[in-house]
């Protein structure tokens, strides 16, 4: 008895530890996110004098390639299942896509910051239902109302943070200063998940069911083909 619960005692410690690598992780994608599109406007007519409405559709440009970013990301999670992988993945690019952004800003060139502001959204709000998913993997059987309440929580108090934090560095040093510590925050991040155990506690309770159910089916089959065989 003190074996098992001992055991459960370190499996609930390795979840909790698990949940907020991942949490923590999520909330800076999120975070960034939210502080990039918050301070767009001033960054751009920093740059690009007297051109509010290419800022507007800047922003536009993020939010629908975020739209698609997501949607093929959920169809990529139903198909492949790894979620560790793709979290890697997403957040290695949204790095690398941010330090580019923070790059071709400085040359000036208004079409550039369209294809890469485009580029980092469908990244960067890509990675918002694999980071979802990866928590509800880990925290299974757990609700994922909670998971995912805490996430949210978690990524609206890091966005806050990120955006006073991104906002002081405007004024008091640089936009490229500002935009630098972003960079940083998405590899801290990048970081953060390569030490998720891919623990997938869902998938496994599926395949364990699923596997319950073909064992049920093929002795009621075989039962059948007995009541068969007795009747001929």
């Amino acid at each position: 008895m003190e074996n098992h619960s001992s055991i459960s005692l370190k499996t609930g410690i390795f979840a909790w530890f698990v949940f907020h690598l991942a949490s923590v992780g999520t909330a800076m994608n999120l975070g960034c996110s939210y502080a990039i599109s918050t301070l767009l406007n001033p960054i751009i007519l920093f740059y690009f004098k007297s051109h509010q409405k290419d800022a507007g559709f800047i922003g536009l440009t993020i939010i629908l390639s975020g739209v698609v970013g997501s949607i093929l990301s959920g169809l990529w999670l139903d198909r492949t299942k790894t979620f560790k992988g793709t979290t890697i993945g997403i957040y290695l690019i949204s790095c690398i896509g941010m330090v580019v952004y923070t790059f071709i800003l400085k040359l000036h060139r208004l079409w550039l910051v369209y294809v890469f502001a485009g580029f980092l959204g469908f990244f960067l709000t890509g990675y918002r239902p694999v980071g979802f998913q990866l928590a509800a993997e880990v925290t299974y059987p757990e609700c994922e109302g909670t998971s995912s309440g805490l996430l949210n929580l978690a990524a609206e108090i890091i966005g806050i943070v990120s955006t006073i934090g991104m906002r002081a560095l405007m004024t008091n040093v640089s936009i490229f200063a500002a935009n630098a510590t972003v960079c940083a925050a998405l590899l801290v991040g990048t970081v953060l998940s390569a030490f998720i155990r891919p623990n997938y506690k869902r998938q496994a309770a599926g395949k364990e069911m699923h596997s319950k159910m073909e064992v049920e089916i093929a002795v009621e089959i075989d039962e059948k083909s007995k009541l068969n065989l007795d009747k001929t």
